[in-house]
């Protein structure tokens, strides 16, 4: 069943980020999504802060008392331009990953709810050169919590958790591959962890 706005789980739905159908007009664009800088950790190295933005599946503008599809819900993974030839400086020359975090999302009368949350990240394959390399993810509900309905009209926001987890596993040429696990940190803790905000109307 796919997660939808309603009358009276305006506040759910909007925290059900889960593959769905297509985003409804009125989706905010790319660029009305700020970027968060995280730092990840890995086994013997310190890899740069990278760069990560929601890019489409979170409307701007949610009908009160009607239905509002949600999702798919696309993000982005920016690496800093070193970050290609520093894992191909290891013998690795693709990666795939999964994080794993929560965002809390709360309503216009200030009633909030802790969402779990799943990014995974499809194997790419590193370039050759120093360049900043996208890695294109898709997030999806890991739980069913009961969270507050909302009862009334107005802003709705969705802030990121400060900190997630990761599984990476990088790939060599011959096939050869390495799977560690990856703290992942906002750097610096001080940034606005506000991701989307959708207003119900």
């Amino acid at each position: 069943m796919e997660p939808v706005f309603r009358r009276r789980a305006a506040l759910r739905g909007a925290a059900v980020l889960a593959a769905g159908a297509a985003v409804p007009v009125g989706a905010a664009a790319a660029d009305e999504f700020p970027e968060l800088t995280w730092r990840a950790t890995a086994p013997g190295a310190s890899p740069p802060p990278f760069r990560m933005r929601l890019i489409s599946g979170i409307p701007a503008v949610a009908g009160y008392g009607t239905v509002v599809t949600l999702g798919p819900v696309i993000l982005q993974a920016i690496s800093h331009p070193a970050f290609p030839l520093l894992l191909r400086d290891t013998g690795y020359s693709s990666l795939t990953a999964t994080v794993t975090g929560a965002v809390v999302v709360t309503d216009a009368r200030g009633l909030s709810g802790r969402v779990p949350v799943t990014i995974d990240f499809p194997r790419v394959t590193m370039p050759t050169v120093a360049t900043a390399t996208v890695l294109t993810g898709t997030a999806t509900l890991t739980g069913s919590p009961q969270l507050p309905a909302v009862r009334n009209p107005g802003r709705m926001t969705i802030k990121v958790e400060p900190g997630a987890k990761g599984a990476v596993t990088v790939f060599k040429d011959n096939g050869a591959s390495n799977s560690f696990s990856s703290t992942l940190t906002l750097y610096p803790p001080t940034q606005n962890p506000l991701v989307a905000t959708i207003e119900v109307r």
